[in-house]
């Protein structure tokens, strides 16, 4: 169903999956640096937002602002594909994941270390986990949808490579978790993966707006 008929509203919607891949690396590269012994290597995102951190409520802020810039590209994402039978899912996927993966972060912070043992550690944990899932099985609906839409050649593959890539390194990023050895790094390819297809397909949205 499609529910914006401004294209200024639309072109906005579409920056905001443009601007928030660099917008991520700068702001937790920056909040990185400045924490004492925060190594990105080593330690998740969240814990820049654990309890006690020195910049835990900044990092919290920036959670949420971030989500409702993710769920503002997923509405733009909606109206720019052809419409089709199942043709919400994966926007309507990339908006839960927004909602779940990081405005829920900026709600639940985990404890310190994640180590879940309070309850907003462990609501951290369970908005994570639908987040992950959220993000995985988005790039797969969207690929669905493209196949179709002569407007999106070529962007249909390329959410398909995504989605299988996603797929293999979510799970080195639970193994990674599980056994601690680089989670920092393996967190932040697959983040960063996950925000690069955003990105391309945001400026592809911005242009098929016209």
């Amino acid at each position: 169903m499609k529910l914006i008929e401004s294209k200024t509203s639309l072109k906005i919607f579409s920056i905001c999956g443009i601007i928030i891949l660099p917008l991520d690396i700068v702001i937790f590269y920056i909040l990185g640096a400045l924490t004492p012994g925060y190594n990105p290597l080593t330690k998740t995102i969240s814990e820049l937002g654990e309890t006690g951190a020195q910049y835990a409520l900044l990092t919290s802020i920036y959670f949420i602002i971030s989500g409702i810039i993710i769920i503002l590209f997923s509405l733009g994402l909606n109206e720019g594909i052809s419409e089709s039978k199942g043709s919400w899912i994966g926007p309507f996927l990339l908006a839960m994941e927004g909602g779940f993966d990081f405005i829920g972060s900026g709600l639940f912070p985990c404890d310190v270390d994640c180590a879940g043992q309070t309850f907003s550690g462990m609501m951290h944990y369970v908005v994570s986990l639908v987040g992950l899932v959220c993000l995985t099985l988005a790039p797969f609906f969207i690929w669905k949808t493209l196949k179709n839409d002569e407007k999106w050649a070529g962007y249909e593959r390329f959410s398909l490579i995504i989605g299988i890539l996603l797929v293999f390194l979510v799970g080195f990023f639970m193994i990674s978790f599980i056994k601690h050895l680089l989670v920092g790094l393996i967190q932040r390819i697959l983040y960063y993966t996950y925000l690069t297809w955003i990105f391309v397909l945001a400026i592809k949205l911005y242009h098929v707006i016209d």
